[in-house]
C-alpha cells in the first residue's frame, strides 16, 4: 500500500467508528418511570404513655395537600408519578406536598403526646433506560422527606447509567436496587419495607386555641437525560471523512 493509501485508511477508520456508534441498534426506548406514595397516622397517648391510643377532645386531625383522609388519624397520599418516553436531552420532574394537619378547636391550650407512624408505598421507586450506553447518559433521584416535626422521616435513592456513570451503572440510597438492566437501564424500588422504630418518632403537640400544626411530607421524582442526536454524529463523521479526503488529495497533488 502506498503512502496515500495508508493515509486514507488512517483517516477513514475513526470516521467509520463514529458512524457505527450512531447506527448502533437500541437496547431500549429512552424512558423514565417513577412512583411515590405513602401513608401516615398519628396516635395520641395519655401521660405516661399507655399501650392504647386515645382521642384528645378538641384536637381535630385532617389531611392537607396531597394527603387524603383515611380515617382514625390516618392520611394516605395521592400517587405521584413521572412516566414518559424521552426524545431529547433535558430534566424531567414531578413533586407533591401533603401530610397531617392537627387543629386545636378549643379555647384552651392543648399539649398532648403522640406517636407518628409512617410507611412508604409498596411500589415507591424509579427507573430510567437509554438507547445507547456508549453515547448517552441518564440519572434519577427520588425522595420522601418529612418536616422537622416528623422526627426527620426520609427515604431516598438515586441511580446513574450510561457514559460517565460509575462502572456503567450505579444505584445508592434506601432501596432495593437492580443493575441487571446494565448497560442500558437501572432502577431502585423501595418494595415491601415496613415501618421500623426509627420511623415511629414521638411527637409533642402543643397548640394555642384555634392554632394548627402541620406534619409535612414532600415527595420528589427527578430525572436527567443526555441524548446526543444520532444525526449529529453522522454529520460529524461525514465532515471528518471529507476533510481527510481533501487533505490526502492535496498532498498527492503536491507530491508529499
Amino acid at each position: 500500500m502506498n503512502k496515500a493509501g495508508r493515509n486514507l485508511v488512517l483517516a477513514v477508520v475513526p470516521c467509520l467508528g463514529l458512524l457505527m456508534a450512531a447506527a448502533r441498534p437500541a437496547f431500549a426506548t429512552p424512558e423514565v418511570y417513577g412512583e411515590i406514595s405513602w401513608s401516615a397516622s398519628l396516635y395520641f397517648f395519655p401521660p405516661p404513655n399507655s399501650d392504647e391510643p386515645i382521642s384528645v377532645p378538641g384536637l381535630v386531625i385532617s389531611c392537607f395537600g396531597a394527603g387524603v383522609q383515611g380515617g382514625n388519624g390516618n392520611c394516605y397520599s395521592q400517587e405521584l408519578t413521572l412516566g414518559q418516553s424521552i426524545t431529547s436531552s433535558g430534566s424531567y420532574s414531578a413533586s407533591s406536598v401533603g401530610g397531617i394537619e392537627v387543629t386545636n378547636t378549643t379555647d384552651q391550650t392543648i399539649e398532648a403526646a403522640a406517636a407518628l407512624s409512617f410507611d412508604p408505598g409498596p411500589y415507591t421507586g424509579m427507573y430510567v433506560a437509554i438507547d445507547n450506553p456508549d453515547t448517552q447518559y441518564a440519572s434519577f433521584q427520588w425522595s420522601i422527606a418529612g418536616s422537622a416535626d416528623t422526627g426527620g422521616i426520609g427515604y431516598f435513592a438515586d441511580g446513574y447509567v450510561g457514559v460517565g456513570a460509575p462502572d456503567g451503572c450505579e444505584v445508592t440510597g434506601d432501596a432495593w436496587d437492580n443493575a441487571g438492566g446494565c448497560p442500558d437501564s437501572v432502577f431502585a424500588v423501595l418494595a415491601g419495607v415496613s415501618t421500623d422504630a426509627s420511623y415511629n418518632p414521638a411527637v409533642t403537640i402543643d397548640l394555642a386555641p384555634g392554632a394548627s400544626t402541620y406534619l409535612t411530607f414532600t415527595s420528589s421524582l427527578q430525572a436527567q437525560f443526555v441524548l446526543p442526536e444520532p444525526s449529529s454524529l453522522a454529520l460529524l463523521a461525514s465532515g471528518l471523512f471529507l476533510t481527510a479526503a481533501f487533505l490526502i488529495r492535496s498532498r498527492s497533488l503536491s507530491g508529499t
